[in-house]
């Protein structure tokens, strides 16, 4: 129950991807100002930083500067995800998704009794995924973030 409180709801601010403005403070006394278009700002249940959820360790976040022509991509935002035993992961994030963690670990189940949810599945928007014992994990997605940027 510890983990899925804290990873699959929005009521807490660990396993999340978090949306804050730091230039101003709000009337409560935070440092900080939520933006006004937050997904879960007007949710109840749910801390109105919250951008995504359902993380489990994101590290070496990147924004995607976009085409040089179009632009197209540009302002994506791809983070690695850690795995559990198997998988590693780039996610592509989006407002108000939901990551899945702890219910799977990449596409698989990591805990069956969550994986069946039918919100996981809309937003499992991975750019790559691989298997944590690949020898090359650490050079793969370094290079993996910086392919997206210099194509």
């Amino acid at each position: 129950m510890f983990a899925n409180v804290f990873f699959s709801t929005r009521s807490a601010l660990l396993g999340k991807v978090l949306r804050i403005d730091v230039d101003g403070s709000d009337s409560s006394g935070k440092q900080y100002k939520i933006p006004s278009d937050n997904p879960f700002l007007s949710d109840p249940d749910a801390r109105p930083e919250v951008y995504a959820y359902g993380v489990r360790n994101m590290w070496r976040c990147s924004v995607d500067r976009g085409d040089m022509v179009s632009r197209y991509g540009r302002g994506r935002i791809f983070c690695g995800d850690v795995g559990q035993n198997r998988f590693e992961e780039i996610d592509i994030i989006v407002k108000g998704g939901n990551y899945g963690w702890r219910a799977k670990e990449g596409f698989e189940c990591y805990d069956t009794k969550l994986c069946y949810n039918a919100s996981l599945s809309k937003y499992f928007l991975f750019f790559f995924l691989f298997q944590s014992n690949f020898i090359a994990s650490d050079f793969c997605l370094t290079q993996c973030i910086l392919f997206c940027h210099h194509r």
